[in-house]
Order: C-alpha cells, then sequence, then structure tokens
C-alpha cells in the first residue's frame, strides 16, 4: 500500500535534526529517539485513548474526548538521531547509546526507525510502541465504529485498503455501509470527536407473543357510581350473561423468533414469542382451528368471568325481586343475582359473583368466591359480608366485611368492621357528608382513602393499615398455637420439678428418682423435647407471616383530603396514635419505625413536609 503523500507526512530524521540543529543558539542535540509523527507542543492521551476504544459504551469514549494522533500506514513514527560527529574530548562522559522503543501491533522497524504498519492511533506505553486500531466492536457483535477523537495534526485520510485492513483486523465480514466509507474517504475534522457507524449487524427479531380476543369487554366494572353515590347495576360487566355454544374468546398461538447475524459473522438467536397466560376453564370447550388457534366456547348458559388465568363460566341463580321465605336461603357453585332486597335474616353463599340490585338488611350473611356489588347499603351489626374478590356498595353502616381485594363506597362508612386485603376507598358522590369514615374500624392492607375520618359525636374511630385478611388470620392463629404449646411446656416442665431441660437437671432429676420412674421420666422428657420443636416450628412460621404483614404495613397510606377529627385513632398493625385536634388534609403512613404524617394540598396530592403523626 502507498505511503500517504508527502504533504502530509514529517520531515524526514536528517532534515528534523538537521533543522533543530541550525537553529540560531541551538546548544541541545537530541539523544534519545524522536517521535516523528507527532508536532512536539503535546502528547496524545495515551491511556485515555486505550480505554475509550475498550470501553463498553462508545458514547462514554466520546465523551472522554481525549486527544490523539491518527497514523497511515507506512508513515514514519521514531527515529534515533545521527550519531556524533567527532570522538568525546579527554575528560567529557560518553553519554549512553540510545535505543529504539520496541516495535509492538501495528508496527514495523527498517533501518533506525519505526514505521506504522497499519492505520489507527499512535500509542506509546513506555517500551512498546504500537498503532490502535479506530474501530469499535459492540459486545454484541452487533456494530463496527470508527471512533474519531480531536487530532494533534491533520492526519492522512482513510483509503479503501487501509479500512478494509481495519475490517478483516476486526474480524468483521458484513459489508460497510456505503455513506460512511465515502464520509471517511472525504476526511474527518481534526478537531472534531465523532463515531461513524461503518456496520450494523442483523439483529434477531423475537416472535409474537400469544394473544387472546375476547368476545365481550374483559374490563371488570362493578357498575356506575351515580351522583346520589348508589351503584348503577346496569353499566357492571362484572356479570356477562352467555348462551350454550357462544363463542367467549379466541386464543392466538405465539410465532417462532427470526435469527440474526452480527458483523462477525456470528449467528444471534432469537426469542420465541410467549404464549398468552389465558386457557379455558370451567364449562367451556377449547377446539383447535386454523394456524394453532383455539376457539373456546361455553358449554353452559351463564356468566363469563376470567379468574385465575381461565375463562369459565357460572351459572347463574337469578332471584327476580327481594329475596324472602318464598326463595329462601341460597347457596349455589356459580353467580347469584338478587334484583331487589336481601331481606333480614337471609343468607347467600355463591362460588361465584353476588349481585344485589336493592339492601342487604341485617343478620344477613353474603358469602361469595368472587365479588360482591349492592346497589344501595349493607345494614345491620348482625350482617356479616364476606368477599375473596371485591366489595362495592352504596353504604356499610354497622355490618362486619371482610373482604380479599379492593372496597369500594359510594357515601360512607358507619360504625362499620371492615378488614380488606385491597385498597378502601370512600367517594363523597351525594354531596354533604358524602365520603366519611364515622365510627368503627377500617384497616386496609393497600391503604384508605376517604374524605372525612372521625365523628364529631365522638364514636371512637379507627382507621388503619394491617396484613391481609388471610395473613393477619394466620398469624393470629399461629400465635394461639404459640401461647397454647407454651403452656403445655410449662405444666410438664412443672411435672418434672425442673425449669428447664438441660443436661445437669435431667441427670439430678434421673439420679433422684426410684428406678421404676425413670421409664416415665424418659417419657416425659421426649414428649418435652417433641413439644419444643414443634413450638420452634411454629414460631418460625409465624416471623416469616409477620414479616410479610410488616412489609405491607410499610406500603400503605391512609389519605384523608377534608378532615381528620380529634379522637381518631391511627392503627399501623400493632402501633398506634390518636389524633389530637381536628386535622386539615392529611396522609399517615410508617416509616422508620412509627407513624408519620404530611399535610395535603387540597385539589393535588402533593405533600407538605413530612413529620410524626401527632398524639
Amino acid at each position: 500500500m502507498a505511503p500517504p503523500s508527502s504533504s502530509r507526512r514529517r520531515p524526514k530524521a536528517d532534515e528534523a535534526y538537521a533543522e533543530a540543529s541550525d537553529k540560531e543558539g541551538a546548544e541541545v542535540v537530541p539523544q534519545g529517539p524522536v517521535m516523528t509523527c507527532l508536532p512536539g507542543e503535546r502528547m496524545p492521551d495515551y491511556e485515555a485513548v486505550k480505554q475509550c476504544l475498550a470501553a463498553t459504551d462508545f458514547e462514554d469514549a466520546l465523551t472522554a474526548n481525549p486527544h490523539a494522533q491518527l497514523v497511515a500506514p507506512g508513515e514514519e513514527l521514531m527515529v534515533l538521531p545521527p550519531p556524533p560527529t567527532s570522538p568525546p574530548t579527554q575528560g567529557e562522559e560518553t553519554e549512553p547509546t540510545p535505543t529504539m522503543l520496541e516495535a509492538g501491533e501495528g508496527v514495523r522497524e527498517e533501518q533506525a526507525r519505526l514505521v506504522a504498519d497499519r492505520y489507527g492511533y499512535v500509542y506509546d506505553s513506555g517500551k512498546v510502541l504500537q498503532v490502535l486500531s479506530p474501530l469499535w466492536v459492540s459486545g454484541d457483535g452487533m456494530q463496527v465504529r470508527f471512533l474519531h477523537f480531536r487530532q494533534l495534526r491533520t492526519p492522512a485520510r482513510v483509503d479503501r485498503g487501509s479500512l478494509q485492513q481495519m475490517l478483516s483486523e476486526v474480524g468483521a465480514v458484513a459489508d460497510p455501509d456505503d455513506e460512511a466509507v465515502e464520509q471517511l474517504l472525504a476526511g474527518l475534522s481534526p478537531a472534531e470527536t465523532l463515531s461513524v457507524l461503518l456496520m450494523n449487524g442483523e439483529p434477531a427479531q423475537r416472535g409474537v407473543d400469544g394473544r387472546i380476543d375476547y368476545s365481550f369487554d374483559p374490563e371488570v366494572r362493578s357498575g356506575t357510581l351515580q351522583e346520589d353515590g348508589s351503584i348503577d347495576l346496569r353499566e357492571r360487566n362484572s356479570s356477562i350473561g352467555v348462551v350454550v355454544g357462544e363463542k367467549v374468546a379466541t386464543i392466538y398461538p405465539p410465532t417462532d423468533g427470526t435469527g440474526g447475524r452480527n458483523v462477525l459473522g456470528e449467528d444471534v438467536a432469537a426469542e420465541d414469542g410467549t404464549a398468552s397466560e389465558i386457557t379455558g376453564g370451567a364449562n367451556i370447550t377449547m377446539a383447535s382451528g386454523d394456524g394453532g388457534v383455539i376457539i373456546l366456547t361455553s358449554e353452559i348458559a351463564g356468566n363469563v368471568h376470567i379468574k385465575n388465568g381461565q375463562v369459565e363460566v357460572t351459572p347463574v341463580f337469578r332471584v327476580d325481586g327481594d329475596l324472602t321465605y318464598e326463595t329462601g336461603n341460597v347457596e349455589v357453585e356459580g353467580d347469584v343475582e338478587v334484583t331487589g332486597t336481601v331481606l333480614a335474616g337471609f343468607s347467600v353463599k355463591a362460588g361465584g359473583d353476588i349481585t344485589v340490585g336493592g339492601t342487604v338488611e341485617n343478620a344477613v350473611s353474603l358469602t361469595a368466591r368472587g365479588d360482591i356489588i349492592v346497589a344501595q347499603g349493607v345494614l345491620g351489626e348482625e350482617t356479616q359480608v364476606a368477599a375473596v374478590g371485591n366489595l362495592t356498595a352504596r353504604y356499610v353502616q354497622n355490618a362486619h366485611a371482610m373482604v380479599g381485594g379492593d372496597i369500594m363506597i359510594g357515601n360512607y362508612l358507619y360504625n362499620a368492621d371492615i378488614r380488606c386485603g385491597g385498597h378502601v376507598s370512600v367517594s363523597d358522590a351525594g354531596g354533604g357528608r358524602s365520603g366519611t369514615i364515622a365510627g368503627g374500624r377500617v384497616m386496609a392492607t393497600g391503604g384508605i382513602d376517604a374524605c372525612y375520618a372521625g365523628a364529631r359525636s365522638g364514636d371512637r374511630t379507627i382507621i388503619g393499615v394491617d396484613g391481609t385478611p388471610s395473613d393477619t388470620m394466620k398469624a393470629e392463629t399461629l400465635q394461639a398455637e404459640i401461647a397454647e404449646l407454651d403452656g403445655r411446656v410449662r405444666r410438664l416442665l412443672r411435672t418434672l420439678g425442673i425449669t428447664k431441660i438441660d443436661g445437669e437437671a435431667l441427670a439430678r432429676l434421673m439420679k433422684a428418682a426410684p428406678p421404676r420412674q425413670r421409664t416415665s421420666i424418659i417419657a416425659f422428657v421426649k414428649r418435652l423435647r417433641t413439644m419444643l420443636a414443634e413450638r420452634e416450628k411454629v414460631a418460625a412460621e409465624w416471623d416469616e407471616v409477620q414479616g410479610r404483614i410488616n412489609e405491607q404495613v410499610k406500603a400503605g397510606v391512609l389519605e384523608i383530603s377534608k378532615e381528620v377529627y380529634g379522637g381518631t385513632e391511627v392503627f399501623f398493625a400493632q402501633r398506634a396514635v390518636t389524633i389530637s385536634m381536628k386535622t386539615p388534609p392529611s396522609a399517615y403512613y410508617f416509616a422508620d419505625e412509627e407513624i408519620r404524617s404530611r399535610a395535603l394540598n387540597q385539589g393535588s396530592d402533593e405533600s407538605q413536609g413530612a413529620e410524626p403523626a401527632s398524639a
């Protein structure tokens, strides 16, 4: 390959030294090898350049912006000075013979000088002189870029031969981009730092995920909240009726991914699409269609639901009007729809959802593995409501409710006993004092938002965050088991006449006991050890459940957007504070092992500082 034109070459060695020697007043003659490829004003940032070329991210390399010097093949890099013309005089110290740097990668030695063997950045390690490739290859082999750093002098331009050599040396086999090549051949500004994208690999194409198209609106709505806070059941879609043989959904399979190829010629594996996580459930027929499509149709007339990753159809037990003695108590595996009121004293138990178009009176029991929706209110100290899913109602007064999901109330909660595994929201629909939690206890794992908390009448009001109903009940059960085991252990210890199990105490006990009693003592000790092992197991399970509850409590927030009345008790698990006076809009949360509060801006969610909740 021809060397760059002489207009871009540094002077020859003899010319350089003649020029240095001929300068007026010059007294210093170079004593070591000279870098003829550099202008002399400053040196390249050798180590920075090397690190930039090896960087994981080319943008980081450009940000470093080091000074550098590109050289072309055949360009002289370093020479030795000419030997002295006369021997040293008597008594004059003899200068050591200068030595050349070792020729490293991309450099060759010829006739007492070092010459570039390829296009790239000159790099002096102190012992070895190298020419580093200016090409940067991404870690995945999908890109090749020419990294251009600001130059100490204008370098020779890249020619096609040098470019092909550089690409071959990094193992690139793809064709470079024509526009990028022309940009390099035309020359880059010496003062500019930039990257030129020469090659892009062919990326792998991920397969398309499987999907499911429903023949109904899958977004669950319990009904529309009306201006008075009641629930308009006509706008709900939590219970969607289907007939026998009706298509309810179509499942489309995922597609395979298409492999790619990087600039180094290596195959790039492709990820296949993921199958839909929804499948057919109870009372659903799944039939294969063209292209791997699966058609889901209903086997019965009923309501279609999506639960636990399955599309299922549940039978519907429908009561037109009020639930009275004419119908009696209801217990079905599917959904229950009562268009009127559930009168006092009756119970409804459903494997699916329960929908009530009127009111739930006192001493009623509603239990659903799905959602419970009541268009009006839930009343009565003896009323018990339990839903694994969500609860929606206009109001709850004096009743008890345990709900695994969320609770949405249109007007108010009054003297209600609520345990909720999700979020409790009390709307101000209806105006006046709507949005109020007054009296009773409302505990929600996911937090609470309401307009007012507490009662002007002084009725005790508790709001707070606790673990999910299932976790808190489990913790209570385990705590009771631990207490029972502790009692049994104490009784056995008293029977044996010792306070704890240890080797010395047992040895004294066995030594003091008559031989005929020793067998009984051994049996007691075995029972005791079994109990202690059981207690340790139960305590470990309690620790696990309690740890989960503690994490849930840390995530919950209580937001009261208008007023908190004095006397309101705020609980986070077992910790509590009582609000001493009427408080403006506030949020309560648990942090740093204490209940804290922050003021809320009316009309926004922004906080105004945080401090321990005032007791």
